[in-house]
């Protein structure tokens, strides 16, 4: 499934915004605070809410609406859990409107300064698996990270969480151990010096299970 276009009313930071994707890889640019992250994490919510539905063979409409609410609430994390707060306000009520094109349909919804998420259209298939990568590494982190998330109020929406729990079970299955094996060679080029490679070597040898860092960030 490819993505066509996206158009967004009064939603975060976006009063009105159209975007048109090409066929390839999108590259979205800008300073902070214009709302780059908050593009990818929409797109991420409402495809993954989508796929979690469809892959649970439940139909779509209200339940679609509901698991929506739900995915936005976990990956904004707007205040005391308000997924109203998401609406670019105003004077008086308004609502957020977003419309996604594919070349297999669209979704579009409505989110209203009430709290209320309605959903005017989805004829969207199953849509293949998606992932947002977070703006801060979680793999320093992965040991523990997904006990802690659940039985503490920590400052890490649930793309980490998901993050993490893709790796745990990539790691569990023992797939592609070659490949595996060698993702730290792959890394080394990415690194600015040899500090940093052993730094990232040590972590590399705690996720395959060693716990026997060769390195220890505070030599």
């Amino acid at each position: 499934m490819r993505l066509i276009t996206l158009e967004i009313e009064r939603f975060t930071a976006f009063r009105e915004a159209t975007l048109e994707f090409s066929p390839g890889i999108n590259v979205f640019i800008g300073v902070n605070g214009t709302g780059k992250s908050h593009l990818l994490k929409l797109l991420y919510s409402v495809l993954k809410a989508k796929r979690e539905v469809a892959l649970n063979g439940q139909s779509a409409g209200n339940l679609l609406g509901v698991g929506l609410a739900k995915k936005l609430a976990g990956v904004y994390r707007p205040d005391d859990g308000a997924i109203k707060r998401l609406v670019n306000r105003r004077v008086g009520r308004s609502k957020a409107v977003v419309r996604l094109r594919t070349d297999n349909g669209g979704i579009d919804f409505r989110l209203t300064t009430q709290g209320n998420l309605y959903i005017d259209r989805d004829d969207v298939g199953s849509p293949a698996p998606c992932v947002f990568i977070p703006s801060r590494e979680a793999l320093a982190m992965f040991e523990g990270f997904i006990r802690a998330y659940e039985e503490r109020e920590l400052s890490f929406d649930e793309t980490y969480k998901f993050n993490v729990s893709l790796l745990a079970e990539i790691l569990s299955r023992g797939e592609d151990s070659a490949r595996l094996a060698n993702l730290p060679n792959h890394l080394r080029p990415c690194l600015t010096d040899e500090l940093s490679w052993r730094v990232a070597d040590s972590i590399w040898h705690r996720l395959k299970g060693t716990w026997k860092p060769t390195f220890s960030q505070r030599e």
